[in-house]
């Protein structure tokens, strides 16, 4: 998922601008931008990604019971509180997209975890759950949810089709996705501003980050920055806290770097992005970059672990479900982080952990055993051949 967001957001922005450069800013180096891209992504892969102890893995399948259909009715029940939540005052804070993204995400892995074959009617589900996301909740910004929210529903059903089809699948949809993103992009933005540019061409929000970055690093060796150190990360942190709670809470580095590269928009609610690369050079200069290796290294393992030890979960509660569900939040959303840096994937990732955290609380804890009858504790089939194995 790293090395997708670094495909989308470097490799591809970079071949882009080699054709053409529509984006008309500051001297940028460019070279030096991919080259950091690369070479860091490669000394994290062989320094924390490789190798891996389990290359090849089978996921733990379990028998339909009560823990997935809860799983499935939470799903369904947290996309249609998405769906109303769009018109209150919390869809400003992200929970309308947060309750949605997490009930689909649940729902998929409730879906997909259960044994047996998987009937077309289950897919039809999760598609018809995307498509009332798209035209209820999403409200054409931030176009990057969409290609997160199908990515976590692929590696929820990856396990379910063999080999690399679901990978290459992934990959296939990439150019016609985007085509069609970027065409919506310019349709809603020309109803915004009936005078928009001819040139358009709603690339833009993917290419600029990288662009910005490779501005980041001119800039920087031009000694023209005034490094903000921890500040950026702090926002971050504090993210979930609510402006009328907080007043004077510090904005995110997509507002920073807004300040500092168009300071004529300040007060109109504008923002950048510049990569979460560009976050590290705009925090420490050079060296953070270094910091950023290890950092992302040491996340990018965590989650991979993580997901590994889901996968070999034999019973399922309703909690390891939300577990699995918010792991894939998190690792789908590393493409939020790749674009726009810690505190865009703070600001959109928070709504629909909390999400999770609020179905578990309202609807989960009472039953936390594994399968069985409700009232009864019902051993699965692991269980009972582990326990026949004993002397």
């Amino acid at each position: 998922m790293y090395m997708v967001a670094s495909g989308l957001f470097v490799y591809f922005p970079a071949i882009y601008l080699f054709f053409d450069d529509p984006i008309i800013h500051g001297p940028a180096d460019f070279v030096a931008a991919v080259n950091i891209a690369y070479w860091s992504q490669l000394v994290m892969y062989y320094l924390f990604w490789e190798p891996r102890q389990n290359l090849v893995v089978d996921v733990v399948e379990v028998e339909r019971g009560p823990s997935t259909n809860w799983g499935m009715w939470a799903g369904a029940l947290l996309v249609c509180l998405g769906v109303l939540l769009v018109r209150t005052p919390l869809s400003s804070y992200g929970f309308d997209d947060g309750a949605a993204f997490a009930g689909i995400t649940l729902l998929a892995v409730s879906s997909f975890r259960r044994k047996g074959r998987i009937t077309l009617l289950a897919y039809l589900l999760i598609a018809g759950a995307f498509l009332v996301y798209l035209q209820f909740v999403f409200a054409g910004f931030g176009r990057l949810q969409i290609g997160a929210l199908g990515i976590a529903i692929a590696a929820a059903v990856a396990h379910r089709w063999k080999g690399r089809s679901v990978k290459l699948a992934l990959l296939l949809a990439f150019p016609p996705v985007l085509s069609y993103l970027a065409a919506s992009r310019v349709a809603f933005s020309g109803s915004l501003n009936p005078n928009q540019s001819a040139s358009v061409t709603g690339l833009e929000s993917a290419i600029g980050p990288f662009v910005r970055f490779a501005e980041l690093l001119h800039l920087e060796v031009d000694g023209r920055i005034d490094h903000t150190w921890f500040h950026t990360f702090f926002a971050a942190a504090v993210a979930m806290v609510p402006r009328q709670v907080w007043p004077t809470k510090p904005v995110g580095f997509g507002a920073e770097l807004a300040d500092f590269f168009r300071p004529d928009l300040i007060g109109r609610g504008h923002s950048e992005a510049a990569l979460f690369h560009g976050e590290w050079v705009f925090s420490f200069g050079l060296m953070g970059l270094l910091a950023m290796v290890v950092a992302v290294g040491f996340l990018v393992r965590w989650l991979d672990s993580a997901a590994l030890a889901s996968s070999r979960i034999s019973g399922l509660t309703r909690l390891d479900l939300l577990k699995i569900a918010a792991l894939l939040i998190l690792a789908a959303s590393i493409t939020d982080l790749i674009w726009g840096g810690a505190f865009t994937y703070v600001s959109r990732v928070g709504p629909r952990l909390i999400c999770l955290f609020a179905a578990f609380l309202f609807f989960g804890w009472r039953l936390p055993r594994r399968e069985g009858l409700p009232g009864k504790i019902r051993l699965n089939e692991t269980d009972r051949l582990l326990r026949s194995s004993r002397p």
